[in-house]
């Protein structure tokens, strides 16, 4: 690990408590530099791309500049926008966030700490389509590839770990069978 801070790959967010993951604080890093108030975003961003890894993932620099995604996962080839919604925003922040999507059909996650706030999240979303999918942290990390996923539709979908089999409209999210 000593390696990758000195290389610059690996940055400390230092000692976090993620509440809506673990009962205690504990060490954290993430792929870029930050801003010292947004420590605990940036922990939440890398706990959902390592739930996914080895999948390529992008942050900060890396992802569309138009979009401004909080990360991009890439499976098979195929872009899939993460969104942490920590429960800070308001709704018009919220919907002035997606104004950015609109014309985008690559799938975008939406991770919530909790169920009220997909209730929330979801009734805010509308305009993020049918490829808007909804899921809690605590169900991403643990069950990554679980249909822990809920499409505007109120169906379940899983992320598909490779391949072409199943997915829905040519994304790399998979209806519930």
């Amino acid at each position: 690990m000593s390696a990758l801070y000195d290389d610059r790959q690996l940055y400390p967010l230092g000692k976090l408590h993620l509440k809506a993951l673990r009962t205690h604080p504990e060490d954290h890093w993430c792929s870029r530099s930050i801003k010292l108030g947004n420590r605990e975003h940036e922990a939440y961003v890398m706990e959902v791309c390592l739930a996914y890894w080895p999948h390529k993932f992008l942050t900060g620099a890396e992802v569309d500049p138009a979009l401004q995604p909080d990360a991009t996962l890439v499976i098979d080839g195929k872009a899939c926008h993460v969104e942490i919604d920590t429960g800070t925003m308001s709704r018009e922040q919220v919907q002035a966030r997606w104004k950015k999507y609109e014309g985008n059909k690559d799938d975008k996650l939406i991770v919530c700490p909790d169920d009220s706030r997909i209730e929330r999240a979801m009734r805010w979303s509308k305009a993020l389509g049918e490829h808007a999918y909804f899921a809690i942290i605590e169900h991403v990390v643990a069950s990554p590839y679980g249909r822990i996923w809920t499409g505007l539709d109120g169906g379940k979908y899983a992320i598909h770990e490779g391949g072409n089999e199943g997915r829905h409209e040519g994304g790399m999210v998979a209806a519930h069978a």
